[in-house]
């Protein structure tokens, strides 16, 4: 399989692992990351995930990313934060109540609108062509981003050079030898070749952010979802009805039950250690400096 390069290390070495909604999809055998052999012919358009209901995220949601936006306070030092493709805004309104100068970059025109009615700083454009100041940000997030997008080298340039030395680049993305994609290979929700394009490692972000100049920090593979495992496992042999949505919203079930007593809070911080030491979470968490 050599139609295209793995994303992440550049390896032309990888094994095709079947075709999903029309796309061929390789796993590289140096790093293990999952990449579409064929990029669709244009970005996905995210309109439809923007509606005024999508705008509504339960409690538990707003406070975890107030408590990310707290990890980020050492890096503090104009005071300024970039969130790249910010979607509804949770990470931005998060930032912005801690006292952060920060802005955002979405390319959903509904969200841009909605957003800028609320009194935030948001941009309609890629970061790519938003032409930022060299080093204008203490920290740059990129929340569920980086598997969207096509060329993930332009991207990471742009963002080295628009972060201040010393900055905080945080990226999330979902992990391509997690539990559920070992688990469920092509059947798992993640892997959505029409707009995620890509699923990354640990050893391939590893690479490619250490490629374009980023210093990690510290890696954390999270969270894992049982209802979408069990899902699978009771429809074997069938097509999986299982949607993105159906894994969100039973997510948030789950992390709600989690976050419900102290027990349990010490019980999901205990899982997910474990799942950070083996590298089975299904989300990747990064925090790189410059």
């Amino acid at each position: 399989v050599n139609d295209r390069a793995c994303p992440a290390c550049d390896s032309q070495s990888a094994i095709l692992l079947g075709i999903k909604t029309g796309f061929k999809i390789a796993r590289c055998e140096r790093c293990g990351s999952l990449y579409n052999l064929r990029l669709p012919t244009q970005m996905a358009l995210y309109d439809d995930h923007y509606s005024d209901s999508a705008m509504d995220f339960p409690d538990l949601v707003n406070r975890r990313s107030r408590e990310i936006v707290t990890t980020f306070e050492d890096f503090r030092k104009t005071g300024t934060l970039l969130d790249v493709g910010c979607g509804a805004g949770i990470m931005l309104k998060a930032a912005v109540d801690a006292g952060w100068e920060a802005q955002g970059l979405e390319i959903a025109s509904s969200a841009v609108e909605e957003l800028r009615k609320q009194g935030f700083q948001v941009r309609e454009s890629l970061v790519e062509e938003a032409c930022y100041p060299d080093s204008a940000f203490d920290v740059i997030v990129a929340n569920g981003v980086i598997e969207h997008v096509h060329h993930p080298g332009p991207f990471l340039v742009e963002c080295f050079r628009i972060l201040r030395p010393g900055g905080l680049f945080y990226v999330t993305t979902p992990n391509a030898l997690g539990s559920s994609a070992r688990l469920l290979g092509l059947r798992w929700t993640a892997v959505g070749p029409h707009d995620h394009v890509h699923l990354f490692s640990v050893s391939g972000l590893r690479t490619l952010l250490g490629s374009h100049g980023f210093r990690i920090e510290k890696i954390a593979a999270e969270g894992a979802n049982p209802i979408e495992l069990l899902h699978a496992l009771r429809n074997r042999g069938q097509e999986s009805d299982f949607t993105h949505e159906d894994r969100v919203g039973s997510a948030y079930r789950l992390n709600e039950a989690f976050s419900s007593s102290r027990p349990r809070v010490l019980i999901k911080g205990l899982i997910n250690k474990v799942l950070t030491a083996t590298r089975l979470g299904d989300e990747l968490k990064i925090y790189a400096s410059k």
